[in-house]
């Protein structure tokens, strides 16, 4: 019994839990229809009528169409829509030749005006670099000239300093030259003494080029020349200075009649001293001499292979004549050098 009793509790249960749980089923309220608005029509109507009748003022009538451009823009039926297209067309031409027709040049405008920058710009910096090339081919020039004109100074001031030294050598050398001929042709050393302390006394500058070198070494070369030369013959000299006891003997013409004679000495002025078969003693200038055959026996004495080549020398003879009889080759470059002295 209590088996049953409890089934049937457990059956009322479960029929009022279905009873709670079973929803209810809520029928939604119609939406209201969509109507066509008749003030949306009439607004279109006014402004295409407002367009027919003053087609001219398009910026008049798009200023109306934009303060209700939202409203229009927004048709909520298809007949709206059918009635807004003749208007939208109209304003999408006036919009595109009022508004968007300016914006289209006004962005050309941009356009032309980025391009004609670009261009400017482009022509200043070509401009700027032919610029910077003039001035850097003018520096260039302004440098060349400038290097030139160094160039000039420094060879005027080469050719000066070498005019100054090549004076200052040969006003040195010369009369020491001269001093020396006039010794070789039987004359005075006084003016060769002087033209040598001169000389000694004189140091030459440092050489700077090559042609001042040139003129120095001359100066050098030619000093050492001629005091070598002059101390040879003056060396010559002290040895021809008596030959008495050589017992030399030369054919000699003496008024008119050649004579053997023999040497007794040579002075320095060139004047021969003899003695003649009888024991006569007399004198001759060597520059009267035609015949230079005893210099051969003289030489044997001196053992100076320049014998007849001094003789000829004392005897006046010029030096071009005689240049031929020396084999010394100071000699040869002292005469060839000096030729006019010689």
């Amino acid at each position: 019994i209590d088996f049953w009793k409890n089934e049937k509790n457990i059956s009322i249960e479960k029929r009022n839990f279905e009873k709670k749980t079973t929803p209810k089923i809520v029928t939604p309220a119609p939406k209201p229809a969509i109507v066509t608005r008749k003030e949306y029509l009439a607004k279109v109507d006014e402004l295409l009528t407002d367009f027919r009748n003053n087609p001219n003022a398009k910026e008049e009538w798009l200023r109306k169409f934009n303060a209700d451009i939202d409203y229009i823009l927004s048709p909520v039926t298809s007949e709206e829509l059918r009635a807004s297209k003749p208007l939208l067309n109209i304003y999408n031409r006036i919009d595109e030749q009022l508004i968007f027709a300016k914006y289209r040049q006004k962005e050309e405008n941009k356009r032309l005006e980025a391009i004609n920058k670009a261009l400017e710009n482009e022509r200043l910096a070509r401009e700027a670099e032919e610029q910077r090339l003039l001035e850097e081919e003018q520096k260039r020039k302004e440098h060349d000239k400038k290097l030139e004109e160094e160039r000039k100074k420094y060879e005027q001031d080469r050719k000066m300093r070498r005019a100054k030294l090549d004076q200052e050598i040969k006003g040195r050398i010369t009369p020491l030259v001269k001093g020396a001929v006039e010794i070789f042709r039987g004359g005075s050393d006084a003016k060769y003494q002087a033209a040598l302390h001169e000389c000694l006394s004189y140091t030459p500058p440092y050489a700077e080029t090559n042609d001042e070198q040139i003129l120095i070494n001359f100066y050098k070369n030619n000093l050492n020349n001629t005091r070598n030369t002059v101390a040879n013959f003056q060396k010559f000299m002290t040895k021809v200075k008596d030959l008495s006891s050589t017992g030399i003997m030369f054919r000699l013409h003496i008024s008119g009649k050649p004579q053997m004679v023999g040497i007794i000495g040579i002075d320095p002025d060139g004047t021969l001293h003899y003695k003649k078969l009888d024991g006569k003693p007399g004198k001759v200038a060597l520059s009267e001499l035609r015949d230079f055959r005893f210099a051969n026996q003289i030489k044997n004495i001196t053992k100076d292979k320049n014998t007849e080549f001094y003789l000829l020398m004392l005897a006046g003879k010029p030096g071009k004549s005689i240049v031929g009889k020396t084999q010394d080759k100071t000699w040869k470059s002292l005469m060839t050098t000096f030729a006019k002295e010689f």
